[in-house]
């Protein structure tokens, strides 16, 4: 499916790959072009998906789910300034590798938005923000490595910002966060809540090459 030159569907939920073997792909490509929906997307959901925001394509959804089952994968690719993908749910997070793989790359100033993410719930989940005004913001909670394995590279002036933030979550998650390059930074939250880095997972926080994290108060190991 390609929306294009200002094209716009809409629908209730999107399920790309929906079966065993499946691929799907969506494209929302260029200015005016959308894809809204009320409810979740599932890009993976049985089989492999894929999902392209650029050039200021937006797409909105309730939530979403890259790599939803067991064998299955998800990539989302949100590129361009003005492309933007949002996730309005006020409780639920945006999966990235829920039991199948899932990749979430941010690239030449495209913007995700979402209450809270969740990366490697069960599987492996990597999210990537690279270059100046890429951008991923969380009102809410920043998890890499719930109860999987959470992989989050922020480079060459990404920005990442959260409420919170924890690096291996759950007992089994493991999680890497890399902030690497000049104006690379990840911003958490406010007085009352912290970056856990090891909570009663393993968590690895790697700062590099003028890179910078920005909380209020941290937690090493617990």
């Amino acid at each position: 499916l390609n929306i294009a030159n200002g094209g716009k569907v809409t629908s209730g939920t999107g399920s790309l790959g929906l079966y065993s073997g499946a691929l799907g792909t969506v494209t929302v490509d260029g200015p005016g072009s959308a894809w809204s929906n009320t409810g979740h997307i599932d890009v993976g959901g049985g089989g492999t998906g894929v999902l392209n925001i650029t050039n200021g394509g937006k797409v909105s959804s309730g939530t979403g789910y890259l790599g939803q089952y067991l064998r299955t994968s998800g990539t989302v690719t949100v590129d361009g300034a003005g492309s933007v993908w949002t996730n309005s749910s006020p409780s639920l997070p945006l999966y990235v590798g829920y039991n199948g793989i899932g990749i979430l790359n941010i690239t030449h100033g495209g913007l995700v938005s979402s209450k809270a993410y969740s990366l490697g719930y069960l599987s492996k989940g990597t999210v990537t923000v690279d270059g100046s005004g890429s951008a991923l913001a969380a009102s809410g909670s920043l998890v890499v490595g719930e109860s999987g394995v959470g992989i989050l590279y922020i480079t060459n002036g990404g920005q990442v910002s959260s409420v919170s933030g924890t690096i291996g979550l759950n007992l089994g998650g493991t999680g890497t966060a890399t902030v690497d390059g000049a104006g690379s930074m990840w911003t958490v939250g406010d007085v009352h809540n912290s970056l856990h880095v090891g909570s009663s997972g393993s968590g690895t926080l790697m700062i590099t090459n003028g890179g910078n994290v920005k909380a209020s108060s941290a937690s090493i190991n617990g």
